[in-house]
């Protein structure tokens, strides 16, 4: 049966929920100016960095904290990168869990916007791959009554398919067992976050950093760590967006941009495009200014398997919001 991929990246979110879901560039902004000082260990980074928090990205602050953690015994003098990490993911909590969630309630009885719109046009057999750590898009599935399942193995035509490639701020990684709880025993989506205070409990949202070297793409790493399970989940994830990329009809692309900047995540894309028996349509939904950029990086992705690429609109939010 024809399948439509549905691809959502953060500018679905910041184009729904405005401010209240930054791009990773504005992440420490957010917290300067919605949290200052509620997470003093990424204030220590800041220090570190020698630049004010509210000047720096999600890439910048994670990137500091990671590296610290891989190099740790070649460097004299590192700093704790243990509560930094912590700290990080608290602020993934804030930020993406508890800001998102508020925001979302106000979007209750709304229909007038784009997400909405979209989200409207899926039907069983088709795949939702949302990049975002919120829950948005996974919550106006549900209050759609859509039947929302994790991808396990195999694409199903009965149900609709959710890969989350870079995990979710919901999903939880007991540090102690390593284990990985990223649904419900019958694959539906878990909507409800990690809360805070469960970090310091050896708890934490499994999330993908916005690292170069994402860990939990390594096999080997997270076994020696007794983390293979993490490994396991994420590659599974991966393979559902490869199976739906190379089986569907059309594409409907929203708020992501298939950045150059994230060379593993290109190397999938491109492969599973390669593997397509016939070209495909794709409708992404951006800005003119990100269009620029965006548009060649879908045609590098896609060279040679394109039948039409269009720009269809940006992303908006409710209009009136109140």
């Amino acid at each position: 049966m024809p399948r439509t991929a549905f691809i959502f990246g953060a500018g679905c979110s910041l184009g729904t929920l405005g401010p209240a879901s930054p791009a990773s560039k504005d992440f420490g902004k957010r917290l300067d100016t919605a949290h200052p000082g509620a997470f003093p260990a990424l204030d220590k980074v800041a220090n570190h960095l020698g630049r004010p928090l509210g000047a720096l990205s999600l890439e910048q602050l994670w990137t500091c904290v990671d590296y610290h953690a891989k190099f740790e015994k070649m460097l004299p003098e590192p700093f704790d990168w243990r509560e930094g990490s912590r700290d990080l993911k608290r602020a993934l909590i804030r930020v993406y869990g508890t800001d998102c969630n508020n925001a979302a309630e106000k979007l209750a009885g709304k229909t007038k916007f784009t997400l909405w719109k979209i989200l409207k046009q899926i039907r069983p057999g088709d795949t939702l791959v949302s990049f975002n750590y919120d829950t948005i898009i996974e919550g106006l599935a549900s209050r759609l009554g859509y039947d929302l399942r994790s991808f396990d193995y195999e694409l199903r035509d009965d149900v609709i398919n959710l890969a989350k490639p870079h995990g979710s701020i919901s999903w939880c990684l007991d540090l102690r067992t390593g284990t990985v709880t990223s649904s419900h025993l019958d694959g539906s989506p878990l909507l409800k976050m990690i809360a805070e205070h469960e970090v310091a409990e050896f708890r934490e949202p499994l999330v993908l950093g916005a690292v170069p070297i994402k860990s939990e793409l390594l096999l080997g790493e997270q076994k020696s760590h007794g983390c293979g399970e993490v490994f396991d989940v994420v590659a599974r994830q991966w393979r559902g967006v490869i199976e739906a990329v190379r089986t569907a009809e059309r594409l409907v692309v929203v708020g992501y941009g298939f950045p150059v900047e994230d060379d593993y995540g290109r190397f999938l894309f491109t492969e599973a495009a390669r593997l397509r028996s016939e070209p495909v349509a794709i409708d992404c939904y951006e800005t003119k200014d990100g269009w620029k950029k965006t548009k060649p990086s879908i045609e590098g992705v896609f060279a040679g398997k394109l039948a039409k690429l269009k720009r269809v609109d940006k992303v908006k939010p409710p209009h009136p919001w109140f």
